[in-house]
């Protein structure tokens, strides 16, 4: 199996979601979230039909299973409003990192509803990166505590997305759900366009479309990355997201993070790059036992 070709496109997806990001915190200053959520989504569903419909016909939006397929659009909806509004009142390397407490969630989520069992091990690495997340959002900043809600939501939204994913693993093809989950966005946020609907200078609808752009080469970066190494192997540079954010933030909105959030989101950091690694080794050890 080829690790650098799935590192270095892992890599290239953190770098443009976080562009992407930048860029989304950027428009909410001056457009309705929901107005830029839609383009994302819209722009999305224009380039995978413009490129990928004329390849595959009428089997890019065939399901097995619409119903999931529907569910797991509404949950990247949900992501997407919910880290729009993050970005708009929050710092965005803050916001990015709460996001990615996603591992946390998931396992949660995966006790409840699935029964599945984790070691003591694994819930003190999830209890590490919680604790960074504490350090975050703590009482004594100077930003509105509350609105730390939201992209928790977020991280919410995207750890039910991870998991739809995993059941609709081998049902569809990646091109498809991505398909059908840009169709979904769009459809569901057609009310919101004709109520946020606002004239728009080309420049701002260049920049919408690029948001949609960015979202698309990320996602396909990301999943292309999944095709050469497992995802024990390329989850801990998935992180580097968090860094880009910082340096996106620092660059375009002249943002420095205070040392306690630097601390809370290397705990995150830390917590997600030590959860991969027991990953990978279980794995591994897994391998060995059916061999």
């Amino acid at each position: 199996m080829k690790l650098l070709p799935g590192i270095l496109l892992i890599l290239l997806a953190s770098a443009v979601m976080a562009s992407h990001d930048a860029l989304s915190k950027y428009l909410t200053a001056s457009l309705p979230i929901l107005l830029i959520v839609w383009f994302r989504y819209f722009s999305q569903f224009s380039l995978l039909s413009l490129f990928a419909l004329p390849v595959q016909g009428k089997t890019l939006y065939q399901t097995r299973h619409l119903a999931l397929q529907i569910y797991r659009g509404l949950a990247l909806l949900g992501l997407s409003i919910f880290a729009m509004i993050g970005f708009k009142y929050l710092p965005l390397p803050e916001t990015v990192s709460i996001i990615f407490t996603t591992p946390i969630l998931v396992a949660v989520l995966s006790a409840v509803l699935f029964r599945e069992r984790f070691s003591w091990q694994y819930w003190a690495l999830l209890l590490l990166g919680f604790c960074g997340v504490l350090l975050i959002i703590r009482p004594s900043k100077e930003i509105i505590s509350w609105m730390v809600v939201f992209p928790f939501l977020g991280a919410v939204s995207f750890a039910v997305y991870q998991l739809l994913t995993r059941r609709l693993n081998g049902v569809d093809s990646v091109i498809t759900s991505n398909y059908l989950t840009s169709l979904v966005g769009t459809i569901v946020l057609l009310p919101a366009l004709y109520l946020f609907w606002q004239p728009l200078s080309w420049l701002m609808l260049i920049l919408l479309m690029c948001v949609g752009a960015l979202g698309t080469v990320g996602h396909l970066a990301m999943t292309q990355a999944f095709k050469f190494a497992p995802a024990a192997v390329l989850s801990p540079f998935s992180y580097s997201q968090v860094m880009f954010a910082c340096l996106l933030s620092l660059w375009l909105f002249h943002y420095q993070p205070a040392f306690l959030d630097y601390a809370g989101i290397g705990l995150i950091i830390l917590s997600g790059l030590l959860l991969a690694l027991y990953n990978y080794y279980k794995m591994h050890e897994l391998n060995a036992e059916q061999s």
